[in-house]
């Protein structure tokens, strides 16, 4: 075989391989509808599979839909230890007068964490963002280092943040696909679904003045299921949102960038998510949290058999009506040595639709596993007499 042949063969390979690992991520190539907007993306928040997009690695500003990616680094901080929702925490001048859209804090008054997170979701306020970015790192410029850091650990690879907040900045850019990824990401804060749904709320502040909070996002309200998401509006912008819907199983990221009105913004979500959940279900195959019914004999320990549990949840969103096409495999050896160390992969579980592998679910020990000495054997055989 000539050189020139299997370097053709190789690169035929890497083709159909990496065709392969992608496929449950590919929106379909023809869509039933348009966007009225200048990029969309519709995905399946635990698998990742888009559904639908349009222009999503577009580079556009994306307004107060960055706050998603300030409020991941919050609750980073908040399950990290390094802040509790009952810290006291300052607004500076330059920090209360940021501008955009604000909730009136007090300079120099100090607000409980948690009254500015909740009113960062609510009402998307811009001074208590930079509040909380000065408090957590310093100063506003080196928290919008973190979000940066933070973007490019997500491969957030079209995004670049200029601050926190979303007000227009040169170069302050995103996509709808790195925005459907950092809004998965804030979902996964238990925490942030406190505030997410509240349509209505109060912050109180120095000598009892209060600001009353309404959320941005109207299909919280008004779409069955939405129970989270981040508007945005600048006249650079135009109007944006990335929203969190979920009915049984499904949740569904949608997000709209550059429509020319509110009203459109919102109706081009609704059509997204219905479009969602009228076609698709997502189905849960792989749960870490159980450990396997099955498991593997054990050679020279001390125990007899090795328990195993899968080392992540692994989900798979498929068009309704085809949920039987799915299959799963467990692939385990028939006998393993001690010692195995809690956390070593032992096997894996293939998932499989009409035969077409759609990922793997490694399999790990669910503890340690300690070889068996002479003076166990001893033991043993004392024990049998």
């Amino acid at each position: 075989m000539s050189k020139i042949t299997k370097v053709f063969i190789a690169t035929i390979l890497l083709v159909l391989m990496f065709s392969s690992a992608f496929t449950a991520f590919c929106a379909p190539a023809t869509m039933p509808f348009d966007v009225e907007a200048k990029a969309a993306l519709l995905m399946d928040c635990s698998s990742g599979t888009v559904l639908y997009e349009k222009n999503a690695d577009q580079k556009l500003p994306i307004a107060s839909i960055t706050k998603v990616m300030t409020l991941c680094i919050i609750f980073d901080e908040i399950e990290q230890g390094n802040l509790k929702l009952d810290d006291m925490v300052m607004v500076s001048p330059k920090a209360a007068n940021v501008g955009g859209s604000y909730v009136l804090t007090d300079a120099n008054y100090s607000y409980k964490a948690s009254e500015l997170i909740k009113s960062i979701i609510i009402a998307s306020a811009n001074d208590c963002a930079a509040a909380m970015a000065e408090h957590i790192s310093g100063t506003e410029e080196a928290f919008v280092e973190r979000m940066n850091s933070k973007a490019a650990e997500m491969n957030m690879t079209n995004t670049t943040f200029k601050n926190c907040t979303g007000l227009p900045a040169d170069g302050h850019l995103s996509t709808a696909r790195d925005v459907s990824i950092m809004t998965t990401a804030l979902m996964k804060h238990s925490d942030y679904f406190k505030w997410s749904n509240i349509w209505m709320d109060t912050i109180i502040h120095k000598d009892n003045r209060a600001t009353e909070l309404v959320n941005t996002n109207r299909l919280i309200r008004y779409y069955e299921g939405c129970d989270g998401g981040k508007t945005g509006y600048t006249s650079e912008a135009k109007f944006c949102i990335s929203a969190s819907a979920k009915r049984g199983n499904t949740r569904l990221i949608a997000v709209v960038l550059g429509g020319d009105t509110s009203p459109i913004r919102f109706a081009e979500t609704t059509k997204l998510l219905n479009y969602g959940f009228a076609n698709y279900t997502t189905i849960k195959l792989v749960d870490s949290t159980k450990a396997l019914e099955q498991s593997i004999p054990l050679q020279n320990g001390l125990d007899k058999t090795v328990m195993v549990k899968p080392a992540h949840d692994f989900s798979l969103v498929v068009r309704k009506g085809e949920e039987k096409q799915v299959q799963h495999q467990t692939i385990l050896p028939d006998i393993i040595k001690a010692p195995v160390s809690a956390g070593a992969q032992v096997g894996e579980i293939i998932i499989t639709q009409n035969g077409i592998e759609k990922g793997r679910a490694p399999l790990i020990a669910a503890a340690d596993y300690k070889e068996a000495k002479y003076f166990d054997y001893v033991k043993k055989i004392l024990t049998w007499w």
